[in-house]
């Protein structure tokens, strides 16, 4: 299946899709015409600092140690029953 899409600026941008469509012809298809003028755009937001009030920086220093506690505890164990 293939799909094509072009922009249509002028007039004479028009015959280009209809030799597209003689080519087409025998074919099922499926039109679309949307005006790019009135195509919405998608409004970005920012969740930056969305929870902030949530924080609990006590917690976040655990959260900094956590990640080397468990490669400690998962690997430097497993090396000290090796050098037993």
């Amino acid at each position: 299946m293939y799909a094509y899409k072009e922009i249509i600026e002028k007039k004479a941008d028009i015959l280009r899709i209809t030799k597209l469509l003689d080519k087409l012809l025998d074919q099922k298809i499926e039109v679309t015409i949307v005006p790019l003028s009135e195509k919405k755009q998608a409004k970005s937001i920012s969740l930056l600092g969305a929870l902030e009030e949530y924080k609990d920086t006590e917690k976040q220093k655990l959260e900094n140690l956590a990640w080397e506690q468990a490669i400690n505890k998962k690997y430097i164990n497993n090396l000290l029953k090796y050098i037993k």
